[in-house]
């Protein structure tokens, strides 16, 4: 349930833009600023979400935030301009961070290991109908000219909070596992050191030349997918002339293939590592980008009809994701303490995400003086070649440091 209608309110926005600009008089800019908050919480409030699931009660917090929380996207559908939309809508997002650290303590405290990964890929899937089964939702509610994305957000958000309620009666809070390194809900936290423990974790961290290049080419790889996933249902609506109610599917099935396309990443990558080590994971994910990128190309620049258009945003979204889960994590993995891993993963999601907002929010406005295809030209198809180019020097990078750190 919570991963259902969470995942539903956090793209809802995406979905509805085209009504709510009409509704409101917004532009390009103001969805890029809309989506790019979500981001940023959602980056920057990770390990202070796992800092109070680890002392919190767990039961109560999901049913709170992943719930009763969702009185705030309620609260979007009677939003009169673009700023109560963005102050609502900025504190809807704070809770959207609460559902993946607490879904993974709940589910590994509750489960053994062998089916903790199996139940957290069933919630990943809840999530991804949520999408799917909201897209269908919303659409149609959009056949009600002006005020259809109102009953919209005020649908989902009901729906949230009868769901809270639902996780307060049906949730069990398990004991926690004595196994894990986690705190305790007792245990008090001084936040000063807390914050200068990250700080200091990231001057360590940043000694590795692999998180360099995470950082360098995972901005570019980030800035693509952030931009396809905020404008491509205003863009299937301005520029290809698909109705309000027929782009919510187009971008349902997108989401749909970025999910498939993600596992089926990570299994090619241990593949082509198994065969070539050091290098095979390097060699997958440079594949997989070479092979999206004229596809890329053709569905900016070129595709008109709805059948291409479907086709090719199915395809290109299979190897969205490949980057980071195929890649950069298991290298994180390879090259970092594990107690630096996670500080890590932060850090250069964090810096990733504030480069693409960067992006984003300069060429929205661009967007709004010229067209959106110029600008998904740039942040989408250039973007994603650069990154190509610069994947070619992990080759001489991450097996060198790893030679480096080899115990002699």
């Amino acid at each position: 349930m919570a991963a259902f209608f969470n995942r539903a309110q956090e793209l809802a926005l995406v979905i509805l833009f085209p009504a709510i600009r009409d509704s409101l008089g917004l532009n390009y800019l103001s969805l890029g600023i809309l989506e790019n908050v979500r981001l940023l919480f959602q980056a920057a409030g990770a390990p202070l979400w796992k800092l109070i699931v680890d002392r919190g009660n767990r039961k109560w917090l999901l049913a709170a935030f992943a719930g009763f929380w969702g009185i705030w996207t309620l609260g979007c559908g009677l939003a009169a301009d673009f700023w109560q939309l963005l102050i609502v809508r900025s504190v809807a997002c704070l809770g959207f961070g609460c559902y993946i650290p607490l879904a993974v303590s709940l589910v590994k405290d509750a489960f053994d290991d062998s089916q903790s990964e199996r139940i957290l890929q069933v919630l990943d899937a809840g999530g991804i109908l949520g999408l799917v089964v909201m897209s269908i939702m919303l659409a149609e509610l959009l056949n009600i000219v002006a005020i259809g994305w109102r009953y919209g957000f005020t649908i989902l958000g009901g729906l949230s909070i009868v769901a809270g309620g639902a996780m307060v009666v049906l949730v069990k809070n398990p004991q926690r596992s004595t196994a894990t390194e986690t705190p305790g809900p007792n245990t008090p936290v001084r936040l000063p050191t807390w914050f200068k423990d990250q700080f200091l974790s990231l001057v360590e961290i940043l000694k590795h030349p692999t998180v360099w290049l995470h950082l360098l080419q995972g901005s570019l790889v980030t800035t693509t997918v952030n931009t396809l996933i905020i404008f491509s249902v205003t863009w299937l609506v301005d520029i290809k002339h698909l109705t309000q109610i027929d782009a919510p599917f187009v971008f349902a099935a997108m989401l749909v293939s970025m999910a498939v396309g993600s596992q089926a990443g990570g299994w090619a990558a241990n593949l082509a590592e198994a065969r070539w080590p050091k290098i095979g994971r390097i060699a997958a994910t440079q594949a997989a980008m070479l092979v999206a990128l004229p596809v890329m190309y053709y569905l900016v620049l070129k595709a008109q009809s709805l059948p291409v258009i479907m086709l090719a945003v199915i395809f290109v979204a299979f190897f969205l994701n490949w980057n980071w889960h195929s890649l950069q994590q298991p290298q994180i993995e390879a090259v970092l303490r594990p107690e630096l891993q996670s500080k890590a993963v932060f850090w250069i999601e964090l810096g990733q995400a504030v480069f693409a907002a960067a992006a984003i929010l300069g060429f929205s406005h661009y967007a709004d003086n010229r067209n959106l295809t110029a600008m998904l030209r740039i942040l989408g198809v250039d973007f994603w070649m650069a990154a190509l180019i610069l994947t070619t020097a992990y080759y001489l990078i991450f097996p060198a440091e790893l030679h480096r750190l080899a115990p002699e």
